[in-house]
């Protein structure tokens, strides 16, 4: 029975490839949100190593150094030079430059909790929008309706799986259907 072949493709389409999609995109948002919010050890010393910096160059600039300090470190005197205010900076623009470069390495827990939400949300729609008409057309024996509706569920999950392949952009950049 062809409409039987069609309901059984559907269903094992569904439950081994979309509903399992579907189930691993909410678990690795979650995973990935959690440590996004967390005080993760890069985190931590990038920030510790951050404000070190700025209180360093904050302090050259102005040229507070305690003395007990300038006894321990004899280079950290450097009143007599013109560039103090520069070295002050320099350590300052460092300082933001090295925090600037990190939040892309640090906090990629939030870009992959956006984007595993982003393709859930995707297939959701596109399951809300289509699954019962397409669970419909195929008890009908309709094939069409289920190739479109496999064909925009793949089309999802290959834009994610793009996503992740930044060197490689896709062929076509619109792929996947509109929501």
């Amino acid at each position: 029975d062809i409409k039987r072949l069609w309901r059984e493709k559907l269903a094992l389409f569904n439950t081994a490839h979309v509903d399992y999609q579907r189930t691993y995109f909410k678990s690795a948002a979650k995973r990935h949100t959690q440590a996004a919010g967390g005080l993760s050890v890069p985190r931590a010393l990038a920030t510790f190593a951050i404000v070190l910096s700025i209180v360093v160059g904050a302090v050259a600039a102005l040229d507070g150094w305690p003395t007990f300090l300038q006894t321990l470190a004899p280079w950290l005197k450097l009143a007599e030079e013109p560039v103090r205010w520069q070295l002050g900076l320099g350590t300052l623009a460092s300082a933001l430059l090295a925090n600037a470069s990190a939040r892309t390495l640090i906090h990629q827990d939030e870009r992959n909790a956006a984007l595993y939400t982003h393709t859930r949300t995707r297939l959701d729609d596109l399951v809300a929008a289509r699954g019962p008409a397409t669970e419909a057309a195929a008890s009908d024996g309709d094939s069409d309706a289920v190739t479109a509706f496999v064909n925009d569920a793949q089309a999802i999950l290959d834009a994610d799986y793009t996503a992740w392949q930044f060197h490689r952009p896709p062929a076509d950049p619109t792929v996947g259907p509109a929501t």
